[in-house]
């Protein structure tokens, strides 16, 4: 009596040949993949637009002067002075900028741009808003402060040094406006990769679907 089969069972070697998985399976894989990185995309995207780009930023007329701001957490913002040109390299915009707190907490200003030098520092041309970093404002802790910018007199003003503004606009924003997300660079890396990926995935997804309808 011969216990074994008498044939080698060749489905345990053609199994180990076998594709992980049947091509509609991994279409579906590729598919959901592709959708939740499109739809981390769209988070990251806004995300990008209102803390990072100067579409998020917070805006009054120079002719203002003053502006009161309620900030909920300790934290480095950013003054910005817009105008026509402003995002070219030119003197710095005669303006004095003083901050004063009115819940206790302890404040710093620290002016951008050098008085003499041209210069565009953290400029942009975005969207029809143009502009340039004027000073940094750094809260220590959460609280309410008032903003103060106010043009210098021109009979004060030495042109040689920094250039008579009398209209324009105030921009605050936050500090990574000033960091290299802020850039071309920066959006193409949050915004754009991601998306390209997504768009991959959903695209090798309907090809594999389109494989699995020609193997029936």
């Amino acid at each position: 009596m011969i216990s074994g089969p008498l044939a080698p069972d060749l489905t345990r070697l053609a199994g180990a040949w076998a594709p992980a998985g049947p091509p509609r399976s991994r279409a579906r894989l590729f598919a959901g993949a592709g959708v939740a990185l499109l739809a981390v995309t769209i988070v990251l995207l806004v995300a990008w637009v209102i803390f990072v780009s100067p579409f998020g930023f917070t805006r009054y007329p120079l002719a203002d002067h003053d502006r009161t701001f309620t900030i909920h957490r300790a934290g480095t913002y950013v003054v910005y002075f817009e105008f026509p040109g402003e995002s070219r390299s030119a003197l710095p915009p005669a303006l004095e900028v003083g901050v004063a707190a009115l819940s206790g907490q302890q404040i710093e200003v620290r002016p951008i741009g050098i008085p003499g030098v041209a210069g565009a520092p953290s400029a942009y041309d975005l969207g029809g808003h143009e502009g340039r970093a004027v000073a940094v404002i750094v809260a220590h802790r959460a609280g309410t402060f008032a903003v103060s910018i106010v043009p210098t007199p021109a009979g004060e003003v030495d042109q040689s040094q920094q250039r008579i503004v009398t209209e324009g606009t105030i921009a605050l924003g936050r500090e990574w406006s000033r960091t290299w997300l802020a850039s071309p660079f920066g959006f193409a890396l949050v915004v754009v990769v991601p998306m390209v990926g997504g768009l991959g995935l959903l695209v090798l997804a309907w090809i594999r679907r389109g494989d699995a309808t020609d193997d029936r």
